[in-house]
């Protein structure tokens, strides 16, 4: 099972970044849009897993995580990875990143204790609005600014796999921070 740890976004966030979604790619003649459900804050990136880990990996993040309080962050602006195929549309994050990082961090800890070997890369907190983006003109876009507040309190096990041709993001378990 393909999978990853992350917050699923709060409705009127996912309505807001949806709806602004469209405004966005309106000056790409090519794209492949993040679906309304699939819409979220990855916080680390896991592959392919076991499923009977499942259950493993959650014990791990629940003594990892037991302390952690939540918190909120703020939602501002829009930029680009630019890749070969194209560029990776997202949402960035303006406040709150010290401690989504703190929280990566307690994440990656918790799930190198069962000896998973994990990605180390500098950790970028973001919500991916949509990949492959060929825009015609990069240079005569004009992208309405946002501001959103989305709470971290639960964080979750995600199964990223194809229902019916579509990629899915499923959420498998969760966790409650104080």
């Amino acid at each position: 099972m393909r999978l990853f740890i992350g917050v699923a976004l709060d409705e009127n966030v996912k309505y807001e970044l949806f709806n602004l979604q469209e405004i966005w790619l309106n000056s790409a003649i090519k794209h492949n849009k993040t679906i309304y459900d699939n819409l979220h804050l990855t916080l680390l990136f896991l592959g392919e897993i076991n499923p009977s880990s499942i259950d493993d990996i959650m014990e791990a993040l629940n003594q990892y995580l037991e302390n952690v309080k939540s918190f909120e962050i703020k939602i501002h602006g829009v930029g680009s990875f630019i890749k070969p195929d194209g560029h990776i549309l997202w949402a960035g994050i303006k406040e709150g990143k010290d401690k989504l990082k703190a929280l990566y961090n307690q994440i990656n800890q918790a799930i190198k204790s069962l000896e998973y070997v994990t990605n180390d890369s500098r950790f970028v907190p973001h919500i991916t609005l949509a990949r492959r983006v060929k825009f015609k003109d990069l240079e005569d876009i004009k992208l309405p600014l946002i501001s959103l507040t989305q709470s971290i309190h639960t964080i979750t096990l995600f199964h990223s796999h194809q229902v019916q041709g579509v990629l899915t993001y499923t959420p498998l378990d969760s966790i409650q921070l104080i």
